[in-house]
């Protein structure tokens, strides 16, 4: 009560001064509360998950409040709002069954790209391969940088680019120094990543799982083939094994499946080009007019009785 009454009572009050027929509650920090404020005023709340539901309600103790109660008010919102949405069709799954049956998929935007695709095929100078995302344990960069060690000096005229930033940097620094890589390096995010996209060959996802994807779709709307491991969720929903990246089954050994799949993808040139072919025309599905389009038919829904209540 101390921690998220007054935001309940704040909610309640922009409730009665907007008199929304709709709100739309943005990940478990805003839609449990509105759901309570929303109570009894004719507004019909959606609550929005843009993570692993699995991972939000409870999974994971780092995320959230992990309180029993807030993850209670959570389920609750979920089960009695007026309509879920999630990123991705494996999410509704997640559910129990009363949310499952008021939840829609409506997935993140990506604009496609006004420039020419990336020249994946191998120049003569250096090569790159990309790793965008934030320096956390969930992107796993330490397979990555694990797995380049052990193909390195194979590839001499390649090299692998990690942009990103968090709470791993040094860590992941101290690794590269321990195992002794060469050309890989870690720069700060850039405001420039489609350049960074296009003037790669390919991106490398190691990631344990992800809300969506939203880097690996981005790459691949500017024409990169990407690897990534089967069992990440959300990579394993927008990356099409054997037409537009590869899908690394992690076996016994993580580092060794990643290393072995990354080999494959700098030798075979014309493997590389084929799957940059179709990445871009692979996530149309996401384009900005066919999202918007979906939640203004929610929206529709919701507000022509058509909808749960």
């Amino acid at each position: 009560l101390l921690r998220y009454g007054p935001r309940v009572v704040r909610f309640r009050r922009l409730l009665r001064i907007a008199k929304p027929d709709v709100a739309i509650g943005f990940l478990p920090s805003s839609f449990p509360y509105l759901s309570l404020a929303a109570s009894g005023m004719g507004t019909r709340v959606v609550c929005s998950l843009h993570n692993v539901p699995q991972r939000e309600l409870g999974g994971d103790p780092g995320r959230w409040d992990s309180s029993p109660t807030d993850i209670g008010l959570r389920r609750r919102a979920l089960r009695t709002s007026a309509a879920n949405t999630v990123l991705l069709p494996s999410f509704v799954r997640q559910l129990e069954p009363a949310a499952e049956a008021r939840t829609r998929v409506i997935s993140n935007m990506i604009a496609p790209s006004s420039s020419p695709p990336a020249d994946v095929r191998t120049s003569d100078s250096t090569n790159t391969v990309l790793a965008v995302g934030r320096l956390s344990p969930a992107k796993d960069h330490e397979t990555l940088i694990r797995a380049w060690s052990m193909i390195a000096q194979r590839f001499p005229n390649w090299r692998v680019r990690i942009l990103g930033d968090g709470p791993l940097e040094w860590l992941l620094r101290d690794l590269i120094a321990d195992l002794g890589v060469e050309r890989l390096v870690i720069d700060e995010p850039t405001s420039e990543i489609e350049e960074a996209y296009r003037s790669s060959k390919l991106l490398a996802m190691p990631s344990l799982y992800e809300g969506f994807g939203l880097v690996t779709a981005e790459a691949m709307a500017c024409g990169l083939p990407v690897v990534g491991f089967a069992d990440c969720e959300g990579t394993n929903e927008i990356v099409l094994d054997g037409t537009n990246g590869v899908l690394v089954d992690p076996g016994d050994d993580r580092v060794e499946a990643f290393a072995s799949a990354l080999s494959e993808l700098i030798e075979d040139e014309s493997l590389r080009c084929e799957l940059a072919a179709q990445a871009a025309p692979s996530i149309d599905r996401y384009a900005p007019d066919h999202i918007v389009d979906q939640w203004a038919a929610l929206v529709d829904d919701l507000t022509s009785d058509r909808g749960t209540r």
